[in-house]
């Protein structure tokens, strides 16, 4: 039986996904802190979206990744303001 040419990325990411869960009572307190730090990461992804709409005409859109999830939701507005005065600066 053929195997897909992905298998490996696959076994990482459920590998990551595991590991996560595991340990998120040590770093989020509960899963639950970890589900709020995924939701915050989303929000500031869909913040990133819109700001995206209105700043790419003048060439500061910045890229919506995991680290742009990871900055805004770990640091909220300040971090999506840093992110693009990063993208100015740079």
């Amino acid at each position: 039986m053929p195997q897909p040419d992905n298998l490996p990325q696959l076994m990482l990411w459920l590998i990551g996904i595991c590991l996560t869960l595991m340990l998120a009572p040590v770093f989020f307190g509960s899963v639950r802190g970890l589900l709020r730090a995924v939701a915050r990461g989303g929000a500031g992804l869909l913040a990133a979206y819109a700001l995206n709409l209105a700043a790419a005409p003048l060439g500061l859109a910045v890229g919506l990744n995991a680290l742009t999830a990871v900055v805004t939701g770990l640091l909220g507005l300040p971090g999506l303001i840093t992110l693009y005065t990063a993208r100015f600066l740079l």
